[in-house]
Formats: C-alpha cells, sequence, structure tokens
C-alpha cells in the first residue's frame, strides 16, 4: 500500500473506460472497458458522502483472533468475517463485539474440510465446503442447523433468494449437466439450471464472481466476460463486458493459464472478469492485465465511465480504501491493525490536531497494537 500526504492510494490500479456503454439490444448493456485510456487519479471522495463514515474495532480476545478477512457481510446489525487462514468464520455485532464463530473443520457431517464461500441471507447462513461437496446451513448466531450433500453438483460460490439455494459453478461437469448456476430447494433437490458452459480455460476464480443489490444478483465468469441477472423467476443476460482490442480471442478459451503464459497471451490480452461488486448506482468489476489487478467503475444511473490510474481520497476519512467489500450502498474498508497505526500519523501531518476525527483516529491508534483485529472503515457511496 502506498501513501501520499494525507492520501491513502488503492494498491491496485483503478481503471475505467471514457466510452459509455452501448446496448446491444433492448435489454443488454455493453460495458466498454479500455486501458489505454486514464487519467493519473480519481477523487473517490465525489461517490461518498463522507459524514457517514464510521469506524469499527473487531474486539480482539483469544478466541477470535483473524489472520485474514477474505470475506465480509453485513446482515441484520450483524458482521460476519470470513477468514481463510483459520478456516472460520467470525460473528460480530456492529459495533465490533465479538458474538460467536463457527470453526467446525473436519469430516463429520456436520463439519466442513475448507470454506470454498459463505453467504448469509435474512435467517440462514450458507457455508459452501466444495471439497468435501456440502453445503452446511446454520442460523444467524452461527448454530448449527443442517448438512445438504451437494455431491451430483459443483459449486465455487453460493448465495440465496429466498428459500431457493443457488450454487456457481465455474466449469465443471456434473451429473445435472455443465451448467454454470443450479438452482436447488432445502432438501438439495434440483429445481432449476441457467447458462450452460461454454469451453473455458481453466483460469477462473472459486469465489467474488457473484455480487447482489436488493434480492437480485450479478454473475459474471470469465473469459466469456456475460455478467446475468438472477432473480426469483429467471436467469437473465445484464451486461456484456468488452475490453475493446483486449478481449480473449476465442481460440484461446479452451487453453489452461500455463500455456497462456507461455505463449504470451496474457501480455496481449485480459483473460477475463475475475471480480464484480456493486451498488445501487455502481458496478465495480476487476481484471487482471499484464499482472496487474485493475478495477472498473460503471455508473448504472448515466451509463457512463471514468478512467483513472489511482483512486485517492482528500476528504477528512482519507484513510482510503484497499481490501473493501460493497455491501448495498456502503463500502466497508478491512484495514490490518498495524497499517493503521501507521497511517495515522501520517494522516496527522496534513490535518488540525484538534479535529474531532483526527482525536478518533489518534485514541484508536493508542488502544489497539499491531497484532489486534482489523479496523472497519464505512463510507456510505451517494
Amino acid at each position: 500500500m502506498k501513501f501520499l500526504g494525507s492520501i491513502f492510494i488503492f494498491s491496485i490500479v483503478f481503471l475505467v473506460s471514457c466510452v459509455d456503454s452501448r446496448s446491444t439490444d433492448e435489454n443488454v448493456k455493453v460495458i466498454d472497458i479500455d486501458v489505454s485510456q486514464f487519467v493519473n487519479s480519481f477523487d473517490m471522495s465525489l461517490l461518498l458522502d463522507t459524514s457517514k463514515c464510521s469506524i469499527t474495532v473487531l474486539e480482539t480476545t483469544e478466541n477470535n483472533l483473524i489472520g485474514h478477512v477474505d470475506k465480509l457481510s453485513v446482515v441484520k446489525d450483524r458482521m460476519y468475517v470470513l477468514d481463510c487462514d483459520n478456516s472460520i468464520i467470525l460473528i460480530y455485532d456492529i459495533n465490533g463485539k465479538y458474538l460467536s464463530k463457527i470453526a467446525s473443520r473436519g469430516r463429520a457431517r456436520n463439519e466442513y474440510t475448507e470454506i470454498a464461500d459463505f453467504y448469509v441471507s435474512e435467517n440462514r447462513l450458507y457455508l459452501l465446503d466444495n471439497m468435501g461437496m456440502k453445503l452446511l446451513i446454520y442460523d444467524l448466531f452461527g448454530q448449527y442447523i443442517r448438512t445438504l450433500d451437494i455431491s451430483t453438483y459443483w459449486a465455487n460460490g453460493v448465495f440465496a433468494i429466498n428459500d431457493m439455494i443457488y450454487l456457481i459453478n465455474h466449469d465443471s461437469d456434473t451429473q445435472h449437466g455443465k451448467y454454470h448456476i443450479f438452482e436447488i430447494d432445502s432438501n438439495s433437490v434440483l429445481v432449476n439450471r441457467y447458462w450452460k458452459c461454454k469451453e473455458m480455460a481453466g483460469i477462473g476464480p472459486d469465489m467474488n464472481v457473484c455480487s447482489s443489490i436488493d434480492g437480485e444478483f450479478h454473475v459474471c465468469i470469465l473469459p466469456e466476460n456475460s455478467i446475468y441477472k438472477i432473480d426469483t423467476s429467471s436467469c437473465r443476460l445484464d451486461y456484456k463486458v468488452n475490453f475493446v482490442d483486449k478481449n480473449l480471442p476465442t481460440k484461446y478459451f479452451a487453453k489452461d493459464l500455463r500455456t497462456l503464459i507461455q505463449e504470451g497471451v496474457v501480455e496481449r490480452y485480459i483473460l477475463g472478469v475475475e471480480k464484480i461488486q456493486e451498488s445501487q448506482n455502481y458496478l465495480f468489476i476487476y481484471f487482471r492485465y499484464n499482472g496487474e489487478l485493475h478495477t472498473a467503475l460503471y455508473n448504472k444511473l448515466t451509463e457512463e465511465t471514468i478512467v483513472c490510474g489511482g483512486i485517492q481520497i482528500s476528504s477528512m476519512y482519507g484513510i482510503g480504501l484497499g481490501n473493501y467489500y460493497v455491501i448495498g450502498n456502503d463500502i466497508y474498508e478491512v484495514i490490518d491493525a498495524n497499517t493503521f497505526r501507521i497511517l495515522v500519523p501520517e494522516i496527522e501531518k496534513y490535518k488540525k490536531r484538534n479535529d474531532k476525527y483526527i482525536r478518533k483516529l489518534e485514541k484508536i491508534s493508542n488502544e489497539i497494537s499491531d497484532e489486534d483485529n482489523p479496523i472497519i472503515i464505512r463510507y456510505r457511496l451517494k
């Protein structure tokens, strides 16, 4: 991570096309992302209501030490943190107080081999163990309810709408065919299947290809770069991502990553979308080019884009963005305790020390140690 004065800059490059999205038909929009067009920096403060900023310190105890935050979910005033280092899910209240955790690694029916993904609905927590080929279901307090056998499917990710469960499959063949989405009921019975897989290289991510807002989900799997919307009634194409002259030619779709590297393909083309997040008004699209992770931001309302080579936050809440999660219309930035303690003195150099916000940062920095659990800063998107 880098910082310049009081402004913390992304450790990844943030790129978006300056070309407006185009419609291929009445319902599908094309998002053009041209990596050759960008400005040096974009001030994220233009999109944030910094008056809604809040800081939460995740409580540190012997029972809830976090190795790394790999996923964050916020539902009904609770925070759910996935720590893949320790293969656990920790549950906190909205103020950061530790409540409980899911830590049942093993081979019994009510245990998991590893956590590939998890999703929290209004009344259930779904834990995906794709190695164990099962889905464990818990209540919102982390109490085990039951296990579903999903061995006839394959899942890299999971989400739910009402009582229906959706398994995201990158490109594996299954007993129910080769589809990207399997809709199953609470008894693991197949209800529907969507989006038949095309022949693809084995280069896809295991998770982070799904985003949600207001009960609707978007799923995008590389290298096709089609973003499908899924709700209670259908699965339909919503957006098509176009990397202009950097789209991966279809002749490379079936080749593995090693071959693509050896043939220099990854230097000439973008393999595809690796991750998406969204708010009510914005769609965040992440991809790699020349070994670097980039991000594209699409404005759903104006259907316009912005180009930049880095993100700055010039407001008084300028800790910055790095490991962040878009949930509803909020952005939750997760900052390691030691990084937070390094950044606070840098901010103090360029802000008035009697500012209420600066005093709060100083107080938190003095109360925590480098080994404590992360700090979460919540920003509100306009």
